[in-house]
Formats: structure tokens, sequence, C-alpha cells
């Protein structure tokens, strides 16, 4: 055990559970070695045995278990199935914390030791996630999944958090451990409930975790286990009864494990206005002159489903867009409004409705759908942002393409967000004082998203609507531009590390996974 003076306060209880079912011995040795291997010694193994046919397996956790008093073992006398063992493991937890540990998977050594150091610097952290990639057969490791910091819209869409997973153990008694029903899906069942109650929710930035790719796994074939899927259906579907989200939830067909969650219209809609400044820019689209601040006026009014737009053309003349954008919001009666592009073409007819659903929940503060090119290339889903510049997510895709672990399928926050078409609520928009016209764009918008994430509002993207924008953009065939050095001043925390962007692509590079407790020392250990 490692002990600690008097003068810090002591170290946690790690408490790792790990429901066990006919574990191929090699896989099961390398699992338990690389608890073993860990450099924080405060934890126990909490491992349960649901009857497994193979007496080797059931032999091998016996041994285990004589040689190390941390490593605690128990069998079922009847098969339960993955909760029922879960929930058992759970029961011979004792430490202050548990992390989850799949029983074919493998922890990076210094998985604790980075866990504890978070909870040291910040003890109200109820719930800790970390970065994983897969490891393959031959013990070579690939697909690094650099996770977003905490994303409620994108977790409503996929289960990214997963591995590795620690919870504080009061939090995951108040919750009820793991629900029968869920089979396949019951840790995301429990995290989405986990998250509900949670009062701070950690992302540790690092590989910690090694997910195994082994026959029948959904690491190894996304079909593998339909079963599971309709149970995270089930558990989105319940999730958001609970929080008072009134929506449909379905799956994604070609995406399994990805759900859609599509808001209900209210009954009784608000008038929502649309403000686009007009320019006077014309250009050819699709073999036809186009002036585009009529053009797009008529569009959104004759296409759109939403019952109660109003469109409002703005002249921009001498002054900047976002002075005027700012003078318009002001005049604005009503409650939600759409800053837009005079260049825009319906793409979704019920784009509105789509945004709206977002918009009305009470930590929304933008929203946008997805902007395509007349060629059909991504114009605009997202800002990410980078020490050397502001990079558009996912610039120049095509509408297929659904991105690493389905990114650009999922709703999802963001960090930043530009104003091509994007729904906000008038009265955040004035609370943070609107855009500040000494930036250009996109550095305004971007300063504006800021602000609100600053007060405690969400921005978010969504792929469930979709727009064409014809603006000429300098920029946009590389996506990229050049970070200025006031807004790099006034973000710098956000610059150097944007919570929403992962890793740029040059520096995410899998390495080779070396353990250092292998299964031959670890046969002679024990």
């Amino acid at each position: 055990m490692t002990s600690s003076s008097s003068s810090s306060p002591p170290l946690p209880l790690i408490s790792i559970v790990t429901p066990v079912y006919n574990t191929p011995l090699r896989v099961l040795e390398e699992c338990i070695a690389s608890v073993l291997a860990q450099t924080y010694s405060n934890w126990q193994l909490c491992l349960v045995d649901d009857q497994s046919p193979r007496q080797e397996t059931r032999d091998f956790l016996a041994r285990a278990a004589r040689q190390d008093s941390r490593i605690i073992v128990s069998y079922r006398d009847t098969n339960g199935g993955i909760v029922a063992t879960s929930n058992d493991a759970l029961t011979l937890a004792t430490g202050d914390y548990i992390g989850l540990l799949d029983h074919d998977d493998v922890l990076e050594p210094d998985a604790l030791a980075e866990v504890v150091a978070a909870l040291q610097s910040d003890p109200s952290i109820d719930y800790i996630y970390t970065d994983e990639d897969l490891l393959q057969q031959d013990g070579t490791t690939r697909d690094q999944f650099r996770k977003p910091d905490w994303s409620p819209e994108r977790f409503r869409n996929q289960m990214y958090v997963c591995h590795f997973s620690v919870i504080k153990t009061s939090l995951m008694h108040q919750v009820g451990g793991f629900r029968p029903g869920f089979d396949g899906a019951q840790d995301y069942d429990l995290m989405l409930r986990i998250t509900e109650q949670a009062g701070k929710i950690h992302h540790i930035p690092k590989v910690l975790y090694h997910w195994r790719i082994v026959d029948g796994s959904v690491a190894a074939d996304p079909t593998a286990k339909p079963y599971a899927y309709t149970a995270g259906q089930k558990a989105v579907a319940e999730h958001c009864q609970r929080v008072g989200i009134v929506a449909d939830v379905s799956p994604v067909g070609e995406l399994p494990g990805n759900y859609s969650v599509v808001r209900r219209v209210e009954h009784n809609t608000p008038t929502i206005t649309v403000l686009l400044t007009d320019t006077g820019a014309e250009s050819s689209v699709w073999g036809l002159q186009r002036v585009h601040a009529n053009e797009t006026a008529t569009n959104l009014r004759l296409i759109s489903t939403f019952p109660k737009l109003v469109v409002r053309v703005v002249p921009q003349g001498s002054h900047s867009r976002t002075e005027v954008l700012n003078h318009a919001v002001q005049e604005c009666d009503t409650k939600f409004i759409v800053l837009a592009s005079e260049a825009l073409e319906v793409d979704s007819y019920n784009w509105c409705e789509i945004l709206h659903g977002f918009a009305r929940e009470p930590d929304v503060a933008m929203v946008s759908p997805y902007l395509w090119t007349a060629n059909s290339r991504l114009f605009h889903a997202g800002y990410l942002l980078r020490p050397d510049c502001i990079e558009t997510a996912g610039a120049r895709i095509n509408k297929p393409f659904a991105g690493f672990r389905a990114v650009f399928k999922s709703d999802r926050e963001v960090t930043a967000l530009g104003t091509f078409c994007t729904m906000i609520r008038r009265d955040v928009f004035c609370e943070v004082g609107g855009f500040d016209t000494s930036l250009p764009e996109p550095y305004a918008s971007a300063d504006l998203s800021l602000r609100l994430w600053h007060h405690g509002y969400r921005v978010i993207v969504t792929p469930q609507a979709h727009m064409w924008c014809f603006e000429d953009n300098d920029d946009f065939s590389r996506g990229r531009y050049r970070m200025t050095e006031e807004f790099r001043q006034r973000w710098s925390r956000q610059v150097e590390h944007d919570p929403y962007a992962g890793l740029p692509p040059e520096t995410d590079k899998c390495e080779p996974y070396k353990p250092k407790w292998t299964p031959q020392k670890l046969r002679n250990f024990i």
C-alpha cells in the first residue's frame, strides 16, 4: 500500500471491478498483469467469475487471489450474465472510487496514478474518463480515440466515454449500480445515470486504456451484438425522459451503436427572426446568377416548414457585419434569432424546428446546422482552436463521410461556431454584450462563442439539419485562419487546449503496448 504523510490527504483506494466469463487464459493473464503493473499501488481488483466452463480460468483466478491480497475473487453459483456479475463485483469493492475494467482489456501502467493525480488536484470530481485505443492480437495498438471533454450532446448520440471510467463509490451506490434489462449496453445506461447526477466530470486526455479486439467483440465487429444496440436505444430514451428532453430516439442504421435524438416540435411554437445582412453580393451558383440576399430571403420563407419564421434583410452598407447584427438584435422582439449568411439555401426543410429543439433548452446559447458548398463539400460545422490557427472542423469532407467514431454524424458541443446560420437566444446574446466589433471574422464569432461558454452556456452543432452556403471564402480551401495575437492573448488557455478538438493529426500517433508484466512473468509470480 502507498502511505501518505500526515500533512497530505490520504491517498484514495481505487477498486477495480472486473466481471469474468470463460476468458482465454492468456488474455486474462494480461488483464491482471496490467493491474499489478500499476505505478499507483493503493488498489484492489474485484473479480467475479460468472460460472466459466473453463476450469483453467477459475483455477487461475484462485491462484492470483492467493498471491496478492489486493486481488479479491468471487464465484457465482449460476450463470447470471454481465449485469448480475458486474453488480456482484461492486459488492466486493471497498474503495473510495470504482474503476471499470473488462476481463480482456489492459490498463497503461500509470492509469491509476493519472486518475489519482486528478482527484487529488480536485476532490470535487465525481467521474473521470480517459482516452483509449484498440489492442490487436499481435500486441500492437491502433485507432487512438482522442475524446472531447465532457460533451453531453454527443454522449446522447454514442457511448463515447467508455474506457477507462472511474466513479466515486458513493455516486455508484446512489444510482444503484448496473440495471437488469440493459445487457450489452449496461455501461452506457450506467454512465447516463452517473453523468446526470455527477457534480463534476473530468476528462484525462491521455490514452490509458487498451480495448482488446477479440473475435465476437464489438471492437472487432460493430454488428456482433445487435441486442446491445436495442438496449442502448432504450437507455438513451429513458435518459431523455429523466432529464426532461421530449424527443424520439432511434438507431442510426448504418452506424451501429449510434443514436439519433430528435426533439419533438412544440405545439405552440414561438416566432423566430432570421437576420441576414445584405452586402449586394451575387455569384453564379449551379449555372445561374444568384443575387444572394434576395434569393436567400425568398428561399427561407418559401421552403422552411417552421410556421412562424420572419426573415429580415438588413443592408450592411459601410458598416461591418458584426456592427449591423449587434444593432439588429437589439431591435428584435423575438426570443430566438437566427444570425444568417446572405448566401444560404435550404437543404433540410425542418432546419428551424431542429435548431429550435436544441435552443429552447435553458443551457444552450447557440446551435448551428451543417453548411455545405455548392459542390457538396462541408463549409462549416464548428471551429477548432489551435495554437497557430482557427480551423474549420471537417473542412471539405463530403456528405456521406462519418469521420472517426462517427464524429460528423453526431450532435455535439463545439468550442466555437461561425454565424452563417446560427440560432441564438436574444437574452444571452445581450447578456454577454453581443459581438466584439473590434475583431474581424471568424474571430468575432469565435469570441462570442467563448464568452457564452464562460457564462455557462453550451454551443452545439447538429448534423440533423443542413443548409447550402455559397459564400466566397479565400481561406476555405485550407479551412484554416491564421491565429491573431489579440485573440490568442484573450483566449490563451482555449487556444492551447480546445476541449472539443482533440490532438492535431500530426501528433496523434499510436504507440505499441509494452506491458511491464508479461504473461510469462505473471505465471512465474503466481
